[in-house]
């Protein structure tokens, strides 16, 4: 008995750092799949690609460069809280809103990471360029976190915590109500955009 109860001691130990493990990948399924259902419940509900809510965990978002080459854009345990900016050059919205954009990221530099996410032709470096902001561009998301992040309306602005949680999402061009809550958000004064019809939504 005395020369076996160290082999019994080690063989307990064995089978409950194996259960833990095991625990710990069934849990990281589960979570990723919960995310996934509630992203296609989402579709299937509204018919269409909708973004995601404040308080959902969302997955990285993976897409291409300027050169064309895949990027994955982390989303978890980043130093920063992420703002993923989805525009496209055709969208008459995204150019009106694209100074109160460039404000934002300036402002918010240092305490964000900007992602501007292109849904458009637009040649990414040309973009870039002519447009001033502050950020990281990509483009061509692939169909999965289109899905996840809802790419049906541009300009959208999605604010996205350390960890991966959604922190507040923002359909539309900087004005009215969205301009105030942006602003009130990331505690910033913003130029906005002159001359929004009454009821008129700021979006495509």
């Amino acid at each position: 008995m005395q020369t076996r109860w160290p082999l019994d001691v080690a063989c307990l130990t064995l089978l409950l750092v194996s259960s833990v493990v095991l625990n710990v990948v069934q849990l990281r399924h589960a979570t990723r799949l919960s995310t996934q259902v509630s992203i296609l419940v989402r579709s299937l509900t509204f018919g269409r690609e909708l973004p995601p809510a404040p308080g959902d965990s969302v997955p990285d978002l993976t897409a291409e460069d300027e050169h064309g080459q895949p990027i994955r854009i982390l989303v978890k345990n980043t130093p920063l809280p992420t703002v993923l900016y989805f525009f496209s050059s055709t969208c008459g919205w995204c150019e009106r809103n694209l100074g109160n954009f460039r404000a934002l990221t300036t402002a918010g530099a240092g305490s964000y990471r900007f992602i501007a996410v292109s849904l458009g032709p637009e040649d990414l470096k040309a973009y870039a360029a002519r447009s001033g902001l502050r950020c990281l561009f990509v483009r061509r998301p692939n169909r999965e976190s289109r899905l996840a992040y809802g790419m049906a309306t541009t300009p959208t602005t999605i604010l996205v915590d350390t960890t991966g949680v959604v922190e507040g999402v923002w359909r539309g061009a900087y004005a009215g109500d969205t301009l105030r809550d942006i602003e009130r958000v990331f505690r910033v004064q913003l130029p906005g955009i002159g001359g929004l019809p009454a009821g008129q939504s700021a979006n495509r």
